[in-house]
């Protein structure tokens, strides 16, 4: 009987394939985590944005619906004839309460100030009808000014208008 030569791989070529495989498998990990850590950062300041612009929309929305807006130091209080809400700006965060209820709004304001009539109010006590808010986020300064549209006067104007037909 003829011995055959059976064909097949050396141990070396073995190896050698599995050592390509292992730098390879490492290379696309390490390309996994990072692609991973880049989804966590995009996600956490998506978050942080969406938090924000509720903030804002929800001031806005508030501030629209007062009769009258009052600022005393770190908060300022939105009163109509039905609702009286509250804002704390925080070091942390801002807090909105409605009828004892507590919203705490996970954003840090670096700096913000009140405003009546286009005016900046220097004690931070009394009527307003503007805030501006300043937000840092990823090195970028991002400002936000809210406005009541029409001001004490004109709503003062308008009753004395309403009167005068009466």
């Amino acid at each position: 009987m003829l011995a055959r030569k059976v064909k097949a791989f050396t141990l070396f070529e073995l190896l050698v394939v599995m050592l390509i495989s292992a730098i390879l498998l490492g290379i696309v990990y390490y390309a996994l985590q990072i692609a991973n850590g880049r989804y966590i950062s995009f996600t956490s300041e998506t978050g942080r944005l969406l938090q924000l612009k509720t903030l804002i929309h929800t001031m806005q929305r508030d501030l629209e619906k007062a009769d009258d807006v009052l600022a005393e130091g770190d908060h300022f209080r939105c009163s109509s004839q039905s609702t009286e809400v509250t804002y704390t700006i925080g070091s942390e965060s801002i807090r909105r309460t409605v009828h004892g209820t507590e919203e705490i709004f996970p954003c840090k304001p670096d700096a913000y100030a009140y405003f009546f009539d286009g005016v900046a109010i220097k004690s931070g006590q009394g009527p307003i009808n503007g805030i501006e808010f300043t937000f840092k986020m990823k090195g970028e300064t991002l400002m936000f000014t809210l406005n009541r549209y029409g001001s004490f006067y004109d709503r003062f104007k308008k009753f004395g208008e309403v009167r005068m037909k009466n």
